[in-house]
């Protein structure tokens, strides 16, 4: 799952002049809570690149006579760094990236709400009808609904990752950048349905 984080990060820092900032734990649970919608949190995530301000190079000072001390003018303030110029290209792919982040926040919170549902239902039951049966029930249950998501979330990445590639190919970029996402994707989709996979067998299902 790391590995699969790394490669989003990699994509990121592939268009120049442009920072795609991570989510912070403020941005899940603002969007966990609907504080802040995926829109608004896509351009949040989205800020020029700072040019490096250069070092002021030290201005020689006159020697002092032995004995005498002069007070030193305080230091001029350096010029502001200069903004980079963005392309409405570099912007436009930057947002879609970002929309990669987002997306995938979304349908995990989705899942772990699934899951929290799932656990209190079960939790609902009376003790004596907590069987495997009755667990074999609801997982199956839960998991029909974690498909319909599965399939949403599905269309709307196949979505995004074809206006990354019309935008890429329309710009000369490189399109490998829209693969190795989408295959990312699909990789952590399957190391999650294994992860769940795991917990039901862990529990005798």
């Amino acid at each position: 799952m790391e590995e699969n984080d790394q490669t989003i990060k990699d994509a990121a820092q592939l268009v120049p002049d442009i920072t795609i900032r991570e989510l912070t734990e403020a941005d899940r649970q603002a969007l966990k809570d609907g504080t802040i919608t995926s829109e608004e949190l896509v351009q949040s995530m989205i800020e020029p690149a700072q040019k490096p301000e250069p070092p002021a190079a030290d201005a020689p000072q006159p020697p002092e006579q032995e004995g005498e001390t002069s007070p030193q003018p305080p230091p001029e303030p350096g010029p502001e760094p200069e903004q980079p110029q963005v392309s409405d290209y570099q912007k436009q792919l930057a947002a879609i990236i970002a929309e990669v982040y987002v997306l995938r926040e979304e349908f995990l919170i989705k899942l772990d709400n699934l899951m929290e549902q799932a656990k209190a239902e079960y939790l609902a039951l009376p003790k004596e009808e907590r069987t495997t049966t009755k667990i074999a029930g609801l997982a199956s249950k839960y998991y029909s609904t974690a498909h319909s998501l599965e399939l949403e979330c599905d269309a709307r990445m196949r979505e995004i990752i074809g206006r990354m590639e019309t935008l890429l190919a329309a710009n000369g970029g490189d399109l490998s950048i829209a693969q190795a996402v989408y295959d990312t994707y699909l990789e952590e989709k399957s190391l999650k349905k294994s992860w769940y996979l795991a917990e039901l067998k862990k529990r005798g299902i």
